[in-house]
């Protein structure tokens, strides 16, 4: 769980963390407290836990017993980067100092710094891998840089894809910020941090067994034909994730239900002509909101979510979806008042946040859970069909119902989330 309080002088506080990967456990009962000026460095072999303590800390993780107290804003380096490529530079500084509480010219400022000003309004889609890290460490100093109190700042990996320089001025800024007050978490193996660490823990030391002894022997290995098992890895995909039976099954479970409740219709044509209304709309909704696709690039959607972010209001989408029936409406003529057609657009555009909750809930879900999630969206088919009925025998009882059950989806899944730390 998250304690909001947390002790005067500590910025983290762990306490008795336990995290699983996959069924491995890779932190147990682990506690650690971070206070004012410190810089911890975590240390370990690959697979110890060094980027999941990161990652719990900042609420990424689900966790399986344990507490978390944390200071916000604080800062946030992912080992992916959690930058979107077709943002711009000076937008994405800009995007990073206002959930720092930094000023509006932080981003120039902090350019300059780091020598990337001359591609401020390059997509981040077209810079060098060191370019593009610069900005993602960056964000991650940024409450520091402009905090007046003592903040934290989370860094994975920080020195991978840097320069030389960029490292001399990375660990040169954390000393300066160290001094002001402000405390750091950093993974990594790079040995350079000795230089600011006040305290180095090493994750999992007891749990790996280290040689200095390296083996010259190298194992035999006998030589075959060369082939190309493409059709076996797909395969195994496919049996492992049931992807085919739940995307190719999808249009037509969908189907089979819009034509059962055609079948049990009292007027199959007025249900026919108020799904031809409503049709457009609603498959607008059961697309992949646009914001989770962004997400999907880089750790993009886990950088907002450690910062509090995770929901799209999508103006655009309210405005494309709602008037969808009545676009459709100066093509197929018909009598339904305009109201109406803006109401049935309103229960489309609740569809499609429940979709969007859906969508993210399974995003967030292990592996093996989250193919079969989607199914779940076939519920939405429930308000889009009562949409159709409505279109001909209009009540506003059963408007309520046919946007009640999207707004409920929307509001009740989020409590089925894996608890994190910021839960």
């Amino acid at each position: 769980m998250i304690r909001r309080g947390v002790t005067e002088g500590v910025l983290l506080e762990i306490e008795g963390l336990t995290v699983l990967r996959g069924t491995q456990e890779v932190l147990a009962n682990f506690n650690l407290n971070v206070s004012s000026g410190e810089c911890i460095v975590l240390s370990g072999p690959n697979g110890c836990g060094k980027s999941t303590l990161i990652e719990a800390a900042a609420g990424l993780l689900p966790i399986k017993s344990g507490s978390i107290s944390i200071q916000r804003p604080f800062g946030l380096t992912l080992q992916d980067d959690g930058v979107h490529g077709d943002e711009l530079v000076h937008e994405r500084l800009g995007l990073a100092s206002a959930v720092a509480g930094a000023s509006s010219d932080s981003s120039s400022i902090l350019e300059k710094r780091w020598n990337i000003e001359h591609r401020s309004a390059d997509r981040i889609a077209h810079l060098a891998t060191g370019m593009r890290r610069r900005i993602s460490v960056i964000q991650g100093l940024l409450p520091a840089y402009a905090g007046n109190s003592p903040q934290l700042c989370l860094l994975d990996e920080p020195s991978v894809g840097l320069d030389t320089a960029s490292v001399t001025l990375l660990i040169e800024d954390i000393k300066a910020l160290q001094e002001q007050g402000h405390a750091f978490v950093i993974a990594s193996h790079d040995q350079r941090f000795e230089d600011c660490a006040t305290r180095r823990i090493e994750i999992g030391e007891q749990e790996y067994n280290r040689t200095k002894q390296i083996s010259t022997d190298l194992p035999e290995i006998k030589s075959v034909v060369p082939t190309l098992p493409f059709a076996s890895w797909v395969n195994s995909l496919h049996f492992r994730t049931m992807t085919p039976l739940v995307t190719l099954a999808m249009p037509i479970l969908a189907i089979a239900l819009i034509l059962s409740a055609i079948e049990g219709s009292h007027n199959q044509a007025n249900m026919l002509h108020g799904i031809v209304l409503s049709s457009a709309s609603f498959l607008s909704a059961m697309t992949t909101p646009p914001v989770l696709r962004y997400f999907r690039e880089n750790r993009t959607g886990d950088w907002w979510r450690a910062q509090g972010g995770g929901f799209d209001v999508a103006p655009l989408a309210a405005i494309i979806i709602t008037l969808g029936p009545f676009i459709i409406s100066r093509i197929e003529p018909t009598e339904i008042p305009l109201e109406h057609l803006l109401c049935l657009g309103l229960i489309m555009y609740a569809i499609y946040h429940a979709n969007q909750s859906l969508h993210i809930l399974a995003d967030r879900l292990p592996r093996s859970a989250n193919q079969f999630v989607t199914l779940l969206t076939l519920i939405l088919v429930w308000p889009f069909m009562l949409s159709a009925e409505l279109a001909h025998d209009w009540s506003w009882t059963g408007f309520a119902l046919a946007i009640g059950i999207p707004l409920i989806i929307t509001v009740a899944v989020p409590i089925l989330h894996p608890r994190t730390g910021s839960d």
